[in-house]
């Protein structure tokens, strides 16, 4: 609809089927303004809300595609193809590189082809093969395979390791056993298998061990959750060396990211928790490792301890048990660590354009 002209309007007095025609075009035009305006400031709530808005309060990428696709097809520009993501079809196949997925429609995707197949075929008996033309048995022609996602519950079994003892005839004596491989825990109940899978539990799947050691007895097996605090401990020293080595990798980053986090700790001299710390540690793109540390407390001695040997750049909030840290040497006033803030937590004496000695 054309916009209102600043001419003057012409004498229509006489014509008042003129003037309500031109009352009707107008109003009909307030309306449709004030419903796009309605509309620009609704999308506009939903883009404040996405950027400012608390994690609660925060609104899906599809949401606000939504909402621009009625503007997008008001205007000239055509309206962009959606992409797929992994939430919208995480079932079947991802689509060949370089196409895109114009609309998500509500066909089923061809399962993985790396999933196990198992083949249960279904024949008709010789009653049901009978011709009803002829009365003699029907020849199979061809099949046809429908295809069902299955699940088989977790489950626990038992290996035996049986080692053969040998002796001499002659001798009588010098007895030797086939030695047993390298176990988890000396003389310990669980296999490998087991330990990976309660420390997954606890620090992948967020389950505590009270509640694994409520899933057990579904197996017809209780375990205490102190041995299974016992089997973290000793997955924990057994994967010690490959924790090692991610933090000399990390440390050989030329940038990296560090915050902490509070953790509730059980203390038998204390009623309640008491409060340790996390501090975590995020190499860069070369060395894309992190890293833990555990800490009773929130001293700075601990990121100073974990860091000794770190030369680069630190992104870091503002907390003050980073300072010594960023101080030059003493000796040779070379800046072994220069501090990178966030626009929240920017330094104030920070060198713009500053070399790491």
């Amino acid at each position: 609809m054309s916009p209102i002209q600043p001419n003057p309007l012409p004498d229509l007095t006489n014509d008042p089927e003129v003037l309500q025609q031109m009352v009707r075009e107008m109003t009909q035009r307030l309306v449709e303004q004030d419903r796009r305006i309605a509309g620009l400031m609704h999308q506009l709530d939903l883009l404040l809300r996405r950027t400012f808005g608390h994690r609660a309060e925060t609104v899906d990428a599809n949401q606000l595609r939504l909402a621009f696709a009625d503007l997008a097809r008001e205007g000239d520009e055509p309206v962009p193809p959606v992409l797929p993501t992994a939430a919208d079809d995480f079932l079947g196949t991802p689509p060949k590189p370089g196409s895109i997925r114009r609309h998500k429609g509500h066909g089923r995707g061809r399962l993985p082809e790396h999933l196990r197949r198992v083949r249960i075929e279904h024949p008709l008996s010789e009653a049901e093969r009978a011709c009803p033309g002829c009365g003699d048995l029907r020849a199979k022609i061809g099949e046809e395979v429908m295809e069902q996602l299955e699940y088989v519950p977790a489950s626990l079994f038992v290996n035996q390791h049986v080692r053969f003892k040998y002796a001499c005839r002659s001798c009588e004596e010098h007895v030797v056993l086939a030695p047993l491989p390298a176990q988890p825990i000396e003389k310990g109940l669980p296999g490998p298998g087991l330990i990976a899978q309660v420390l997954v539990g606890k620090y992948g799947d967020h389950l505590p061990l009270h509640r694994q050691s409520g899933i057990f007895p579904r197996h017809g097996l209780r375990i205490a959750p102190s041995t299974l605090g016992d089997w973290v401990e000793a997955g924990a020293d057994l994967l010690a060396p490959i924790v090692f080595e991610m933090k000399k990798a990390t440390l050989r980053s030329h940038v990296l990211n560090t915050d902490d986090t509070p953790v509730p700790v059980l203390d038998r001299a204390r009623r309640h928790t008491r409060q340790g710390r996390l501090w975590v540690y995020r190499g860069d793109a070369e060395h894309p490792y992190t890293v833990y540390d555990y800490s009773p407390d929130r001293s700075g001695k601990h990121p100073q301890k974990f860091l000794a040997e770190f030369r680069g750049y630190l992104q870091a909030d503002a907390y003050p048990g980073y300072d010594a840290i960023y101080r030059p040497d003493p000796a040779t006033g070379d800046v072994r660590v220069l501090e990178v803030g966030c626009m929240a937590h920017y330094p104030k004496n920070a060198i713009i354009g500053s070399r790491i000695a």
